[in-house]
């Protein structure tokens, strides 16, 4: 599906459950996307967002389980809530430069088990990348706040690297003030502040070289 360049919005649920489509090219007209646009789509296979915008919208390609590559605007500031959740194909992506949050659930149980995350961004989520099938992850100097169930079943997940200070977790309830996670290693600098808290007292140590 490809729209004409003097498209200026996409409304929500526009097209919800629409199987045939296959592949999807959003113009740099585009300045506004609703909600679950494309959600339960289950034929989109690829996708390219080059509209002209901070946010994507809540579940853009939510439980479009066909999709393997999606292309995003170096506008986007935000990758909103449901982004990608359930998106079992979708192996790799790229998060563009200006990015500052990932939602809740956003790349939730996607097959991606490597991403790069820019310097610039800020938090991170509850559940944003539950399920997926990544063995490490550096976290950017940015960082300000991580839900501490952003990497909840992440069972793969083996190291994660901070390279600022120890970023404000985020809690709902007690559940997670004493994670179960002892193969889980937190690699930070030691200058770096903040690791000493008790939250972060449950997880096994390493030093980065500087």
């Amino acid at each position: 599906m490809v729209f004409p360049e003097a498209l200026e919005s996409i409304g929500s649920e526009a097209f919800r459950g629409c199987d045939s489509i296959e592949a999807v090219v959003i113009p740099s007209s585009v300045t506004f996307l609703g909600e679950s646009i494309f959600a339960n789509s289950r034929g989109i296979k690829t996708a390219v967002v080059n509209a002209n915008v901070k946010s994507l919208g809540h579940g853009l390609f939510f439980d479009c389980i066909a999709l393997e590559s999606c292309v995003l605007p170096e506008t986007l500031e935000m990758i909103d809530d449901y982004a990608f959740g359930g998106d079992s194909k979708l192996t790799a992506i790229e998060i563009p430069s200006g990015v500052k949050s990932i939602g809740y659930n956003a790349f939730e149980s996607t097959s991606i088990s490597s991403l790069i995350l820019p310097d610039g961004l800020e938090s991170i989520d509850e559940f944003a990348f539950q399920y997926m099938p990544i063995t490490e992850l550096t976290l950017p100097a940015s960082l300000k706040t991580l839900h501490p169930m952003a990497f909840n079943l992440c069972y793969e997940l083996k190291n994660l690297y901070f390279l600022g200070d120890a970023p404000e977790t985020i809690f709902d309830d007690d559940t997670w003030s004493k994670p179960n996670r002892v193969d889980l290693t937190i690699w930070y600098y030691e200058s770096a502040q903040g690791f000493d808290a008790e939250f972060w007292q449950n997880y096994p140590h390493s030093f980065i070289e500087e």
